[in-house]
């Protein structure tokens, strides 16, 4: 079966692409804390938890649904049509709930309320979203090299910013971050933008929305209690803390966050395959199929998390210095709380 995968093509550049935007946001991480310094970058771990609550729903009604129900559509072009809709009134709510909650935030830490750096953080929240769903939606048609193309002007482009930054010992602000962030997602929503084909149809949106929330009505209880499970305890903890403490957290999880690489590229991959099994073949195919998954990526996880917490305190002086080097135990707890 592995030898399988790895000679499909199209699947080899899913995971180059997973590599892109993991590999990209690991480095990204790591020289924005060493840019920004710990308080900062604790500012932008916290902001960035709420861009994350926001990607958990917008998973939940817009791309979890649409990666199921692709391959059932006989009028690809006018459900696209209508996700498309749904996209954008997905997008204008979420920056509604976004500032005011943001702005409440702000006021609960007795910060001076800075409208600049809210805009900021709203507009790359917007293009982070359509950033992605283009991403997605070359995914699901299974053009993988598109998708490729995307993050790699997307993310690639900003690690070569921020790298010059760094040798230049420039100064950077957490707004000036947010540009740049901003500015990267754009470039990647423009030739996401082009290619995107879709045909209007009347009744379009309405038959869109009925096939997402029959979907989406179970996934988004699911999808909040799984930002709640961790992120809303940092959240707290920033709040009692300051945002040092996040910023510490989110060093750690950075370096956890490697094991996404393989995971996310799984999740990009395997509902389509699964829809396609169920509806061509029979459940006792999606089955079968599933169990094999299951049981690889199960052993090459444990392998990989049983090297991450050997290796907890070195790996943190290795990337952040060795005053980091004490907080080992964290990452140790959150390898353990990452295989559940």
């Amino acid at each position: 079966m592995i030898n399988k995968i790895l000679k499909n093509k199209d699947f080899n550049w899913n995971i180059v692409d997973q590599a892109v935007v993991s590999g990209s946001n690991f480095l990204n991480i790591i020289i924005i804390a060493r840019i920004l310094g710990l308080e900062q970058f604790g500012e932008l771990s916290v902001l960035w938890l709420f861009i994350l609550f926001i990607n958990s729903l917008h998973m939940a009604t817009i791309i979890f649904p649409m990666m199921s129900l692709v391959p059932k559509q006989q009028e690809l072009l006018a459900y696209f049509s209508g996700v498309y809709k749904l996209q954008f009134i997905f997008l204008g709510l979420s920056v509604l709930v976004s500032f005011f909650t943001v702005f409440w935030y702000f006021q609960i830490q007795n910060q001076v309320i800075d409208f600049s750096l809210i805009i900021s953080f709203l507009l790359v929240l917007i293009t982070y979203h359509m950033q992605d769903y283009y991403r997605k939606y070359f995914l699901v048609l299974q053009k993988y090299f598109d998708a490729f193309i995307i993050d790699f002007i997307s993310y690639i482009l900003r690690i070569i910013i921020f790298l010059y930054i760094l040798f230049s010992d420039l100064e950077l602000s957490l707004i000036q971050v947010f540009i740049i962030f901003f500015i990267t997602y754009s470039l990647g929503i423009i030739y996401g933008a082009q290619k995107y084909k879709y045909e209007r149809k009347a009744n379009s949106f309405k038959e869109t929305y009925l096939q997402h929330w029959e979907l989406s009505k179970w996934l988004i209880p699911s999808g909040v209690m799984q930002w709640s499970s961790v992120n809303l305890y940092i959240v707290t903890a920033s709040i009692i803390l300051g945002p040092v403490a996040v910023g510490i957290i989110r060093l750690i999880q950075n370096i956890i966050g490697a094991l996404n690489v393989v995971l996310l590229a799984i999740e990009n991959f395997l509902p389509t395959k699964f829809s396609a099994l169920y509806e061509r073949e029979s459940f006792d195919s999606l089955y079968t199929y599933f169990k094999k998954v299951s049981i690889i990526g199960l052993i090459g996880l444990s392998v990989f998390a049983l090297f991450l917490s050997l290796f907890s305190s070195d790996l943190l002086t290795l990337l952040y210095g060795k005053e980091y080097s004490q907080y080992g135990y964290i990452m140790n707890w959150y390898v353990f709380i990452f295989m559940f």
